[in-house]
């Protein structure tokens, strides 16, 4: 159920960040790409599914704070602002992405706490537990970092749709054509 509510909650980010991030640069709030809903949600799940096969649970919930929880962080950043067609240079998207998803990961750990501290639920049997956690998610936004950084940049000079490509390619024929 919670990891459910986490990837809803990755999915509700990136729309936050699609309609919030433009507002910082004084641009129109890009348009909702389903694909990258689907491809945030296909992602967490996955990250779910194989963190299952793992026959120990603290290896389980290391896989999952790395890969449903940084990564898929990062990832949500990186499709909102791809979607959003910010003008970012790499440097700045990855200082965006970094701080945001620092800022899901200790939103998870706070809501983990007060979860068990307040209901029967249980997600730690100690401290150890949220710090490893937050080391887990700090690889993951490493590796997400790593895996994203060239397609990250974000020049708005370089952000052209296939379509447009085409178009260019077009015109020219056109031009020379005459």
């Amino acid at each position: 159920m919670y990891l459910t509510i986490v990837a809803i909650s990755l999915g509700l980010a990136y729309w936050l960040l699609l309609w919030a991030l433009p507002k910082v640069f004084a641009l129109p709030a890009g348009p909702f790409r389903f694909r990258s809903l689907l491809a945030i949600i296909f992602f967490s799940v996955g990250s779910y599914l194989i963190s299952f096969q793992f026959t120990s649970v603290d290896w389980e919930n290391r896989f999952l704070h790395v890969f449903g929880g940084g990564f898929a962080a990062v990832l949500v950043v990186f499709l909102a602002c791809r979607d959003a067609k910010l003008p970012l240079k790499r440097s700045q998207f990855i200082t965006l992405a970094v701080l945001l998803a620092t800022t899901f990961g200790t939103i998870n750990e706070l809501l983990e706490f007060t979860l068990q501290r307040y209901t029967p639920l249980t997600f730690a049997e100690s401290t150890d537990d949220t710090w490893l956690d937050l080391v887990s998610n700090t690889v993951g936004i490493i590796l997400a970092c790593l895996a994203l950084f060239p397609a990250s940049n974000f020049d708005a000079r370089k952000l052209t749709t296939t379509n447009d490509h085409h178009k260019d390619d077009h015109r020219r024929e056109e031009g020379e054509a005459a």
